[in-house]
């Protein structure tokens, strides 16, 4: 759905292997405003963003995780709905010129969200046209080939699920799906699901939370759960949801009460932030995006982070950096939230296209957040892999796999 400028890798391997603190950790993705290119960049330790990989194709989108501890980064392609996503996977310390794998994945269409486990690699996205199931599928490491297995929730009644995101956590992998039916913009939302699967995708147990759920981040020994609470405008009510990994119990920290629709959350130190986005009047196209966190008895707002324009909405933790790292609109903002101090505000100018996803490229010496706090930094979705949610208007006409978006 979403992104192009000039190549310095040499460098850019060089910062990234020997600069400790200054690491440069942020990379993101852009589109065109046709949604049929853009490219991969690099926010560098000067905190300036330049092109890795320019001339990308349809709606790239771009993910962080580790393997064998080693950071690693993949791009998805969304160009073809009808066939599948492409799936390209680079070694940062190795540079960008040439991916470890270069594959199209044919069962899956429209991902959203990647996690790594030892040598599996776990994807969230929708299945094939006119399916009504949401998928989570599994790929080895390094080639990047899809095993075969996968897991599949079809939706009840009419509705069509999506999945959402994806996680690791003590060799066990959750996934959030969400239940839709209707056209754009009433659409109808059905409970949103997350489902908890063994390493081979098998499931164990499913949970309800929330309504129209687009983000999930770990939390300690807790998932927390973003949801709209229903579709997106005027109005809008959403909340968050905590998901107790040891009873399997959710309970609403916001619930669907919260004034804002909520897209995205991350752990950043241990501390919840997310984002809440406010339709002004029922004619408003674009939202205003306030970032908030919750101090443990309440919520406090933060900052706000958006110019009211474009629709990615997106939360990752920088812990080399110690910087939040927000998507909202077409705005990128780097900052320390323990003193509020802004590092870097980046527009589209200086990204080289329309904002359409970010991620944080993990330190295996300085986990980024508690998404990598297991001893085989199992980890990805939410706050640590780039799709947070990605809140998209303009993709319906491409493709209705996406539905609400």
């Amino acid at each position: 759905m979403r992104k192009r400028v000039k190549m310095f890798l040499p460098a850019v391997c060089l910062l990234l292997s020997l600069c400790g603190e200054a690491t440069a950790n942020t990379v993101y993705t852009t589109v065109d405003f046709s949604y049929t290119s853009g490219l991969l960049g690099l926010v560098d330790e000067t905190l300036t963003a330049s092109a890795l990989v320019p001339n990308l194709t349809g709606d790239s989108a771009v993910f962080s995780f580790f393997h064998n501890s080693e950071s690693r980064v993949a791009v998805v392609d969304r160009s073809n709905y009808a066939v599948g996503d492409r799936i390209m996977i680079y070694a940062p310390a190795q540079g960008w010129e040439v991916p470890l794998a270069n594959e199209s994945w044919e069962s899956v269409v429209n991902i959203h969200s990647m996690a790594a486990s030892g040598n599996r690699l776990y994807a969230a996205g929708f299945g094939a046209v006119g399916s009504v199931a949401g998928k989570i599928v599994e790929a080895s490491l390094p080639d990047g080939k899809l095993t075969g297995r996968e897991y599949a929730l079809l939706a009840s009644s009419d509705f069509t699920a999506h999945a959402e995101e994806v996680l690791v956590k003590d060799g066990f992998v959750y996934a959030l799906f969400t239940q839709e039916k209707g056209e754009y913009p009433n659409y109808i939302y059905g409970p949103s699901k997350v489902v908890k699967l063994t390493l081979d995708l098998t499931p164990v147990s499913e949970s309800d939370a929330g309504k129209n759920s687009t983000d999930m981040a770990l939390w300690g020994d807790k998932i927390v759960i973003a949801g709209w609470g229903g579709p997106q405008g005027f109005g809008t009510s959403g909340g968050v949801d905590v998901l107790d990994l040891a009873t399997g119990t959710v309970t609403p920290l916001l619930g669907d009460s919260f004034s804002e629709g909520v897209s995205a959350v991350c752990s950043a130190g241990g501390t919840l932030y997310f984002t809440g986005q406010t339709y002004l009047t029922a004619e408003d196209f674009f939202p205003v995006s306030t970032l908030y966190k919750w101090t443990g008895t309440a919520v406090e707002k933060v900052r706000d982070i958006s110019s009211r324009s474009g629709y990615t909405f997106q939360l990752a933790w920088d812990g080399d950096n110690n910087a939040l790292v927000t998507a909202a609109g077409d705005i990128l903002l780097l900052f320390n939230p323990a003193d509020n101090s802004l590092k870097k505000t980046l527009l589209t100018p200086e990204l080289g296209g329309n904002l359409y996803s970010v991620a944080v490229i993990p330190n295996i010496s300085k986990p980024n957040g508690d998404n990598d706090s297991d001893s085989d930094k199992d980890g990805g979705g939410g706050c640590n892999s780039v799709t947070g949610a990605l809140v998209l208007i303009l993709f319906l006409p491409l493709g209705m796999l996406r539905g609400r978006k």
